[in-house]
């Protein structure tokens, strides 16, 4: 069995996705980074305002590739990740659920979002 695997629903604009986390959306991850599977946990803690958005999405397209499944199309990932900054208690969440997918003992709790960068909701006009 795979340790390093998470599954969980993404909710965008009144749909939900299915976020599968596994080493294959690791894979995903670094090819489209550059990066190699041990410079990854560098990255999240680098950049993790990068690194967060991008692992969610790259979940998803991983779950979509292991059902099989070539008709569900996926959001536009920065119009994702603008919605996804809007709620930092999702981004809290969020970075809990890679920590725990990525084998990670302590997972980022969600009164740590703010070292996720500057991650504040603003009002917009």
């Amino acid at each position: 069995m795979n340790t390093l695997s998470g599954q969980f629903q993404v909710s965008f604009k009144g749909k939900k996705y299915t976020c599968h986390l596994s080493m294959n959306a690791f894979r995903l991850v670094c090819e489209a980074e550059a990066l190699t599977i041990s410079q990854m946990d560098e990255w999240i803690k680098r950049d993790p305002i990068a690194a967060v958005p991008r692992l969610i999405y790259y979940g998803m397209v991983n779950a979509l590739h292991y059902k099989g499944d070539d008709k569900t199309q996926l959001p536009d990932f920065n119009q994702f990740a603008a919605h996804m900054f809007e709620n930092e208690e999702t981004v809290a969440e969020y970075a809990t659920l890679i920590s725990v997918a990525m084998g990670g003992e302590d997972p980022v709790e969600p009164s740590e979002a703010d070292d996720l960068g500057n991650v504040k909701k603003t009002k917009t006009p």
